[in-house]
């Protein structure tokens, strides 16, 4: 069959087949006092040792560690077992760890299992030991159950092209396009607006080192036309179709294909429109205006008072909960260069968050300077007064006009008022316009704050659940202009990693169709998240057909069939009702 979207042309890795005699080991963990605190893993162990088809069970104190891996793969040879049972913690961080181990000793990786006696055991029943324990020994004997009916599975690998879309021209995109192209591969920089730049574009001077913008913008530009990058501007993506190493994306109107998609995509300022008098009174501005205003060399006529107010909708308990990271740092910045130009300063925060490098010395610096920090109470509003209409012209500025903000001083413990010329407020980055929109169409989730949600966030987080794309920048989260391009380096080296070699391997425990019972429903096509289920005509009748590069294997459309036609492999109803009766009829001998 020729290759199409749900048949791409793959061939099988080699993989070796095991003895049909069951030896399974088991290998329980004390994970130091994590688990073992709670559960006897040394008694779970010696219970393993009874199960039917068990020929070797023992505990460790990390089983994960890597002289423990060794003794594993040594043992897995020694003792010619063709089964693994690792309990210990979960399979979402340590799966692939052991499945690698058992692998390279020779055994087929998905003739492996876990019990997790740590996150359902020790962790939730930490008061109760001998419960704990007891659970332990079910969920064992429950995996070794499963274990003795797994199967080798063949992994497959499929052409990927050389080629990926970066959807995004800030700083992130800039970078993660020309680390790609220098590895040879063919990259397309989708820009919606009509140049590239994204906020470098608004920034004047760059903490800590005080340098252009504008310079480091010019310098990344210059380099970039130096390389075979396709540049997009004003792009827009109509549509986005396919898998890993196989996307089909239409731009513009011009179809591409690519292996691999990087969101960088960037975030936008929250408008505080009815916060604190903005867009009232011509004097309070934000941290972006503030900005425009430090790149002109006569913004201030000494006396000018500056307020600089953090957290203007963010940490709330209402709307925006969190911390963007970075505002800290560029009012610190501001400050210091409003000081350097004779301005007055008073830094009202709830807390000031300098953790970037650097960040505790420029706090110092504008100390030092003379600039005064006013530490709020938590939840304490802040009252404006403004003098005159807006626009007329106050103490020591250029056509805004001033006032006084009424604060709780923690430090005195009392309210203070702050007279002010300008007032700067510090307001939180929030996802950029349309990221709702690309997320339903790439079938990525979106965190509780709006922004791209990452495969794992420590395991995974330059990741998506999808495989095949990718983030960096502020598309995941706020973060500063040097964490935005070490992502960029990071996704692109991890991008290349994926595509150079021409070919992408595919997760073989996926859902396969019995076509001698499928009835061409369409139930799997409706409830498939991945989109991987379709219904295909072959000889003038219809079944359905599951793409391997886009199944995840989660069995959604096994658990919906009707007919039963569908099988998730790895996850087989056999292997679940093997599972079900080694827990109740244990519980039948109780």
């Amino acid at each position: 069959m020729g290759e199409s979207r749900f048949y791409p042309q793959v061939k099988p890795l080699p993989e070796t087949d095991i003895d049909e005699e069951l030896r399974i080991g088991v290998f329980v963990c004390h994970c130091g006092s994590n688990i073992g605190g709670v559960v006897d893993s040394k008694s779970v162990a010696e219970y393993a040792r009874s199960l039917p088809g068990v020929v070797y069970a023992t505990d460790n104190l990390y089983t994960c560690s890597d002289d423990t891996q060794k003794k594993m793969a040594d043992l897995i040879i020694k003792r010619n077992l063709n089964r693994v049972v690792v309990a210990a913690c979960t399979p979402r961080t340590h799966e692939f760890i052991f499945r690698q181990t058992c692998q390279s000793a020779g055994l087929n990786p998905y003739l492996f299992d876990m019990a997790n006696i740590r996150d359902q055991c020790s962790w939730v029943h930490s008061d109760q030991p001998e419960e704990a324990t007891r659970k332990s020994r079910d969920l064992v004997r429950m995996a070794v159950s499963r274990a003795r009916l797994l199967t080798p599975l063949k992994r497959k690998v499929v052409n990927a092209e050389k080629s990926v879309l970066v959807i995004g021209g800030g700083i992130s995109g800039i970078q993660c396009a020309i680390d790609l192209a220098r590895q040879g591969l063919a990259v397309h920089l989708a820009e919606r607006e009509s140049t590239l730049g994204g906020r470098l574009r608004q920034l004047d001077k760059l903490f800590p080192t005080g340098e252009s913008a504008a310079a480091i913008l010019e310098a990344k530009m210059a380099e970039l036309e130096s390389l075979p990058v396709q540049v997009l501007v004003n792009a827009e993506i109509e549509s986005i179709e396919g898998f890993v190493g196989n996307f089909e994306i239409v731009i513009n109107g011009k179809d591409l294909k690519v292996g691999a998609v990087v969101l960088a995509t960037g975030g936008k300022n929250l408008d505080p429109g009815g916060k604190m008098g903005f867009g009232e009174h011509a004097g309070i501005i934000t941290s972006a205006q503030f900005e425009e205003r430090l790149a002109c060399t006569d913004a201030f006529d000494p006396p000018c008072s500056i307020a600089f107010i953090q957290c203007v909708g963010s940490r709330e308990k209402e709307g925006y909960t969190g911390c963007s990271r970075y505002c800290c740092q560029v009012a610190l910045k501001q400050a210091r260069e409003a000081l350097n130009k004779g301005a007055e300063i008073t830094f009202i925060h709830r807390d000031v968050r300098a953790f970037t490098r650097h960040g505790e010395d420029l706090y110092r610096q504008v100390r030092l300077a003379g600039g005064r920090f006013l530490r709020r109470k938590q939840d304490s509003a802040i009252k404006v007064k403004t003098n005159g209409s807006p626009g007329a012209t106050g103490r020591g500025t250029r056509g805004v006009s001033g006032g006084s903000l009424v604060v709780f001083d923690e430090g005195i413990r009392s309210d203070v008022e702050v007279p002010f010329d300008l007032a700067v407020l510090a307001v939180p980055m929030l996802p950029a316009g349309g990221t709702a929109e690309l997320a339903e169409r790439l079938r990525i989730p979106l965190g509780v704050d709006g922004f791209f949600l990452e495969r794992h966030v420590k395991l995974g987080p330059l990741e998506t659940n999808t495989e095949g794309i990718f983030l960096c920048g502020c598309a995941s989260y706020p973060k500063d202009i040097p964490d935005s391009v070490s992502q960029a380096s990071g996704v692109a080296a991890k991008v290349g990693a994926l595509l150079n070699k021409g070919y992408v391997a595919l997760e073989p425990a996926t859902a396969v169709v019995n076509g001698d019972l499928c009835r061409a429903c369409g139930t799997c096509v409706a409830i498939c998240e991945y989109n991987a289920s379709a219904l295909v005509e072959e000889e003038g009748a219809a079944c359905a057909v599951i793409n391997e590069a886009l199944c995840k294997g989660c069995g959604t459309c096994a658990a919906h069939c009707p007919t039963g036609a569908i099988t998730a492999k790895h996850y087989t109803d056999a292997q679940i009702d093997n599972m079900i009766d080694a827990f109740l009829l244990e519980w039948e001998t109780k």
